[in-house]
């Protein structure tokens, strides 16, 4: 017994119940609306946070420019004013320090700047306003050199711990004798008047490494903040970002001078600050969005309760219904497609009931009869075997050429002879007694408490009875039968086993051409070394194991034309020769018959040419099969293998026997006429035996009759097969025929053959099948 297939068990999401499925499938889609809502206002606000900055950056920037260039200004103004004065020029040439120092103090005061400073060209300082600190500083000089190059320089410097912005020009008189420099101090407060101003948080800082300028920034933290993605290179162009205290933020760095590289300051504003009614905003889509997706989950809930109850109802009818049970019908009171949905489910099941009554009676019933089939005969038998052991037969009834009743007279007339057949079988059978149509034109009959001669009996009966021609569709049609038979538990302990030897019993009676037979154990069925040998048959072609022999067709008329049929020998490495019977009929069976002929032809063709090439003409006769004469591939093939090898197609004869005509015989008189188009002849092998009428046999194209050797075997001048013998010898001349007599062994045979006007003569008399080589040698020259 095979093992069963464990079941795979399904994901856990489709364990899930429905009702909490489509809750959480609503609940998923709307936390992806919401995540993505708020993914797309979170970038349009970042984008807009963005803005924002830089718009309040460049804002302030520029009221941070204009403040730090009207200081500026105003210094260089005064400054210029003050190295334009006629008096300081001469007090600056005199080196008169009280009226410079008086010159400086009164134009510091004037403008309210907190520093003036005079000096030489060398940036020495002559004369400044802060008398109790000294001025001398590398910055300063830095400065007065850059005026002295230049005319005019500003820049942020530390003197003395203070800071200034500081702007110098040159003293002309007219040539540059002095410079004169003005600043405003710098302090905490003023940078914080700055960063009202311009609303921006302000830090003086190093140019270079951003060092923080002591005190001069607008934060409340004195702390080096942490300075991240800054450029030096990039200080007029872009947003600066920078943490401080775990504050964010952007800023500008803004240089005084471009010429100055020592200090600059810092605009900055704080990212949280600005960012923070956005982050409110977004706090409140999101509990928003929470609030949508519960109340949302309720309300799913309640829909699906509503889906998923009538659901549960249509499981469990459904349920029923994979029981067996199509009775209960399912009630939901409802007008939606729920409710379509439960009618039309009811509608199903009914549909379904009715069909499952169809499908269990054609499980087990043939539809044109209304008789159990193969399956409904094996049930009924497995029944009787089981409920009443006592000894039954079983008959197998198969109706002759109905192939050809098909073909001929159509399926329609064909359908009403099974019917009145199994009409006709029903009366002839007891009524405890079962009948049954296997297959198309095979019946069995089951046979309760019957023994062999009641079941030859019964089978005697039913042969009689379905002798008298039917009558279908205004004409007559003849029926006979083959019926074979077995009984239980003599020929088989099982029903497979009975079937199988009434089975075996019918193909035994069909080949002995028997109208009735009962099983016998030493029927040969199909052995498994069989297909071994079929298996085998190609490779035998390829590699030569096959052979061709040759066994003479001798001329009664002591002609001196020569003749042969060609016949096949396997020679099996392992098993020795193989004799024809055990490979041929089983290829005829599995189609390899057509592969085996295309062989022999080929083989057959190439040696006539061979002898023909040696001026030896000889008639060759090749066997084909009913296969062969209904492939349309198989008269141009032939028609090849002429061209091929040059052979004249009157020394080829193609033997076929009677039983070719029966499956299709439109298609085998088409195939028989091509052949004979091509200049072949043709001969009936084995006539006698098979269903050729005369007035069949006068419409086909053949040339040759071969008696079949049945009827010369025991041939004497007088009695039923010399009567045979004699009226078929006349009846093919009569149609122009040649008349070939098989199995000649005696030379009495030879001589009642030659008297009654037959023309040629094969058999072991003359020579056994032989090679090639040995027919050439010593069959060639023989002659009666």
């Amino acid at each position: 017994m095979a093992d069963s297939v464990p079941e795979q068990r399904a994901p856990w999401w489709r364990r899930v119940p429905l009702g909490q499925r489509m809750a959480f499938a609503y609940g998923a889609l709307m936390i992806a609306v919401l995540a993505l809502t708020l993914l797309i206002i979170d970038n349009f606000q970042q984008q807009r946070l963005a803005e924002t900055i830089r718009e309040k950056l460049q804002l302030g920037q520029q009221v941070f420019d204009r403040a730090s260039e009207q200081n500026r200004a105003l210094l260089i103004q005064a400054a210029q004013v003050l190295a334009a004065d006629f008096g300081f020029r001469e007090a600056v040439s005199s080196n008169d320090a009280d009226t410079i120092r008086s010159a400086l103090d009164n134009h510091r005061s004037r403008i309210g700047a907190d520093l003036a400073i005079l000096a030489d060209l060398d940036g020495q300082v002559q004369q400044h306003s802060e008398i109790d600190n000294s001025l001398d500083s590398q910055q300063l000089r830095r400065v007065f050199q850059r005026a002295s190059a230049g005319g005019v320089a500003s820049a942020i410097i530390n003197l003395d711990q203070q800071w200034y912005q500081l702007v110098v020009v040159t003293v002309r008189a007219p040539n540059p004798i002095a410079l004169v420099a003005l600043g405003f101090a710098i302090g905490r407060d003023d940078i914080n008047d700055l960063r009202t101003l311009t609303g921006l948080d302000i830090a003086f800082v190093q140019f270079q490494d951003l060092r923080w300028l002591s005190n001069l920034h607008s934060l409340e933290h004195n702390e080096q903040p942490l300075l991240i993605e800054w450029s030096p290179e990039n200080e007029k162009v872009g947003k600066q970002l920078l943490h401080l205290n775990d504050q964010r933020y952007a800023g500008i760095l803004r240089r005084f001078d471009q010429q100055a590289d020592d200090y600059a300051a810092l605009l900055l504003v704080s990212e949280q600050e600005i960012s923070a009614p956005y982050y409110e905003l977004r706090r409140f889509l999101l509990l928003l969005g929470l609030l949508s997706i519960a109340v949302t989950l309720l309300v799913v809930w309640w829909m699906a309760r509503g889906i998923v109850r009538p659901v549960i109802g249509l499981q469990r009818a459904a349920e029923r219904m994979a029981a067996g049970d199509f009775h209960h019908s399912l009630r939901i009171d409802r007008h939606d497609e729920v409710g379509r949905l439960a009618a039309t489910f009811n509608n199903m099941a009914g549909t379904i009931a009715d069909r499952e009554r169809q499908v269990r009676f054609l499980a087990f019933n043939d539809p044109l009869t209304s008789l159990p089939n193969r399956l409904g005969f094996q049930e009924k038998m497995h029944q009787l075997i089981e409920t009443e052991p006592a000894a039954f037969a079983m008959l197998l009834i198969n109706i002759d050429r109905f192939k050809l009743i098909n073909s001929t007279l159509g399926y329609s007339t064909a359908d009403q002879v099974l019917v009145m057949a199994s009409e006709r079988l029903q009366q002839q059978i007891p009524d405890n007694a079962v009948l049954a149509r296997l297959v198309g034109d095979e019946f069995a009959v089951l046979l309760p408490d019957s023994d062999v001669a009641k079941a030859r009996l019964y089978a005697e009966r039913i042969r009689m009875a379905l002798r008298e021609p039917f009558q279908c569709a205004g004409r007559l049609v003849d029926v006979r039968v083959t019926i074979s038979y077995a009984v239980y538990p003599r020929h088989g302990q099982h029903a497979q086993e009975l079937i199988r030897a009434a089975d075996l019993a019918l193909h035994a009676a069909k080949a002995n051409k028997q109208s009735l037979q009962l099983f016998d154990p030493n029927l040969r069925p199909f052995r498994p070394e069989h297909l071994s040998l079929l298996g085998e048959l190609n490779e035998a072609m390829r590699q030569a194991q096959l052979q061709l022999y040759f066994q003479p067709k001798i001329p009664l008329d002591r002609s001196s034309a020569r003749y042969a049929e060609v016949l096949i020998r396997w020679l099996h490495p392992h098993r020795g020769m193989i004799p024809p019977i055990e490979f041929i009929p089983f290829a005829e069976q599995t189609g390899d018959i057509k592969q085996l002929t295309r062989w022999v032809i080929e083989k057959a063709f190439r040696q006539c040419a061979d002898w023909l090439a040696q001026q030896l003409p000889i008639h060759l006769s090749i066997n084909i099969s009913s296969h062969d004469l209904l492939d349309e591939s198989f008269s141009p093939f032939v028609q090849q293998q002429l061209i091929s090898t040059g052979v004249p197609p009157a020394l080829i004869c193609l033997e076929i026997t009677e039983s070719s005509f029966v499956d299709d015989p439109q298609r085998a008189m088409r195939s028989l006429q091509q052949l004979r188009e091509l200049g072949l002849q043709l001969s009936i092998d084995d006539f006698g035996t098979g269903y050729s009428s005369l007035s069949y046999l006068r419409q086909l194209p053949v040339q040759e009759l071969k008696i079949d050797r049945a009827f010369i075997m025991s041939l004497q001048a007088e009695g039923s097969d010399a009567a045979i013998v004699k009226s078929t010898i006349e009846l093919g001349h009569n149609l122009g025929m040649r008349i070939v007599a098989e199995g000649v062994e005696t030379e009495a045979q030879v001589m009642l053959l030659r008297d009654w006007g037959c023309d040629f003569a094969q058999g072991y008399l003359f020579s056994k099948p032989v090679d090639g080589h040995q027919y050439i040698a010593h069959t060639y020259l023989q002659s009666v």
